[in-house]
């Protein structure tokens, strides 16, 4: 059995029509149905968002893990010891972020990390960031409002 059937038959048990899926996670209705019908290969981003909305692991969808993105993270002994320090509340916090992060695509995730670059950088230079939505207009880490 493919990933477009397993897929059906989890929107089965949980009794959820292609279309609302489709309405929850933002990808077309057509893009599902074509995925069910070919009974093919479910991308990486997608399988990420359905399993979100259906409470699954997104492994049940999409057997290809390969192509998950590497974390941009510091040394190990480094990050054990930022995660000691959590509370669980932050923990939560941290697994939202992570969990919306690589539900973007390659170009979504590398907007996130240029921004938080900038925004570091002027935190740095005690300079304070604008408020409202930002979009990142140069290298120079200048934000024009959108």
């Amino acid at each position: 059995m493919g990933n477009g059937k397993r897929l059906q038959e989890i929107l089965a048990e949980k009794k959820i029509k292609v279309r609302q899926l489709a309405s929850r996670t933002g990808i077309a209705p057509t893009t599902l149905y074509s995925i069910i019908q070919r009974d093919g290969s479910i991308r990486l981003d997608y399988a990420v968002k359905i399993a979100d909305v259906l409470n699954i692991e997104h492994t049940e969808i999409c057997n290809d893990t390969s192509k998950l993105p590497e974390l941009p993270l510091k040394p190990q002994s480094e990050l054990n010891n930022i995660i000691d320090t959590l509370s669980p509340k932050e923990l939560t916090v941290l697994d939202k972020l992570l969990t919306e992060f690589y539900s973007l695509d390659d170009n979504g995730r590398e907007q996130i990390l240029a921004m938080v670059t900038c925004m570091k950088k002027q935190q740095n230079k005690k300079e304070k960031p604008l408020k409202g939505q930002l979009e990142i207009a140069d290298t120079d880490c200048n934000f024009k409002e959108i």
